[in-house]
């Protein structure tokens, strides 16, 4: 693989990881917990945010693209 495509590869993850949280935290959360519990306090939306900024963040930190692009 060149650089560019484990660039390419790795914006995909990242903006993955992105679309997964901002779909969880927004869309699935409230869904999931209010068919199991009926006590459910819905977040703020900093919350919301802080959580999935914090996610996509810390897959960017984790990912072992960034490695092998310093390498190569």
């Amino acid at each position: 693989m060149t650089k560019r495509q484990l660039l390419y590869l790795a914006i995909l993850a990242i903006s993955s990881v992105f679309a997964l949280s901002v779909a969880w935290e927004f869309v699935f959360e409230d869904l999931f917990w209010s068919s199991y519990m009926l006590d459910h306090e819905e977040e703020s939306k900093a919350e919301r945010w802080e959580f999935i900024i914090t996610s996509t963040v810390f897959s960017e930190v984790a990912s072992p693209v960034w490695t092998v692009l310093r390498v190569c």
